[in-house]
């Protein structure tokens, strides 16, 4: 019986979840990676790059690396002209979030009300960025979100910021 009931819940679910589907890049495309530390570090747009020369070596296209390590939405909103748009990407990719929901903060003792204003503050400059990135249709913009809370992980007090978890159970 246990079998058949978790039979129906992996069909129902894969009706329910779907990948998000991404046009391919074209010739001439001019990508602009834009992001923090997982962008700063250069491997994925790398790869990608490599994919598509070692697999369509007549495409040329050209990519950008914007990613600044530990960056917040505020610090990537402030310099989406200089670092984005001067290089007149037809694509962007953009990747946040990780910082935002802040590291040492978690330690205060007053840990909750310095990220409630904090990620209030990133709400603030989410809507922004979105303005700015709306003021710009010839641009196809692909967002990539951070990987997803894990309730499986292990945890010691060594790798784990007070608190923060409730962030991410509200």
């Amino acid at each position: 019986m246990k079998k058949l009931i978790l039979l129906l819940v992996l069909i129902a679910a894969r009706g329910a979840v779907t990948a998000q589907n991404i046009a391919p890049f074209r010739a001439g495309d001019r990508v602009a990676f834009v992001g923090n530390s997982i962008t700063d570090g250069g491997h994925y747009h790398s790869y990608i790059w490599l994919y598509y020369m070692t697999r369509f070596p007549n495409m040329r296209i050209t990519c950008y690396n914007a990613g600044i390590g530990g960056d917040v939405v505020g610090q990537i909103n402030d310099r989406f002209e200089d670092d984005v748009f001067s290089k007149k990407p037809n694509v962007l990719t953009l990747t946040w979030g990780m910082n935002d929901t802040g590291y040492f903060e978690w330690y205060r003792p007053d840990a909750q009300d310095v990220m409630d204003k904090r990620i209030q503050g990133s709400y603030d400059n989410y809507t922004l960025l979105e303005n700015k990135l709306k003021q710009h249709p010839e641009i196809r913009k692909i967002f990539i979100l951070g990987s997803p809370y894990d309730e499986t992980s292990k945890f010691t007090t060594k790798n784990i910021y007070p608190k923060k978890v409730r962030l991410f159970q509200k």
